[in-house]
């Protein structure tokens, strides 16, 4: 969720619809100016599609991987990636270490799992994580909401 107002708004939606209902995901890129600075801040929330060939899975990353390397200031890339088998964590992965960000971790960890992997994300680049936190009494969704606090470098 971001509440604030953004300098420019995109989005990437899917080719692919998920079966059955088929419908796309969406992933909803914003860019928002940072005061007392020449950089713009970029974030990208991302609902990733399930219950596809992993090729599909792989297609989705690539195309955020693609809009998110034309941004040169700070990025945070955040949402339910759906990485529930060991293949799209390494997709995950993959595209986390080319784009040079951060993995952000939470202690203790009690994101929402599948197959004992955490489903819910937030990786960084260009920023200092402060803290971070999953919030286990929101019911608002079937995934547990996840906080975390950034600055600048040096601010």
């Amino acid at each position: 969720m971001s509440v604030s107002k953004p300098c420019h708004v995109s989005y990437i939606r899917t080719e692919t619809g998920e079966p059955l209902t088929h419908t796309p995901k969406i992933s909803l890129a914003a860019v928002y100016r940072l005061e007392n600075t020449d950089e713009n801040l970029m974030v990208v929330n991302t609902h990733a599609i399930n219950f596809v060939k992993t090729r599909v899975f792989l297609s989705q990353m690539s195309d955020l991987e693609k809009m998110i390397a034309t941004h040169t200031g700070p990025v945070i890339f955040a949402g339910d990636f759906n990485t529930w088998n060991k293949k799209r964590n390494i997709i995950v992965a993959g595209t986390i270490i080319r784009l040079g960000m951060e993995k952000t971790y939470f202690n203790p960890d009690t994101r929402t799992k599948r197959f004992r992997y955490p489903l819910d994300h937030i990786f960084y680049k260009g920023l200092e994580l402060k803290n971070s936190s999953v919030a286990g009494s929101l019911f608002s969704s079937d995934h547990k909401a996840l906080e975390a606090e950034f600055c600048l470098p040096d601010h």
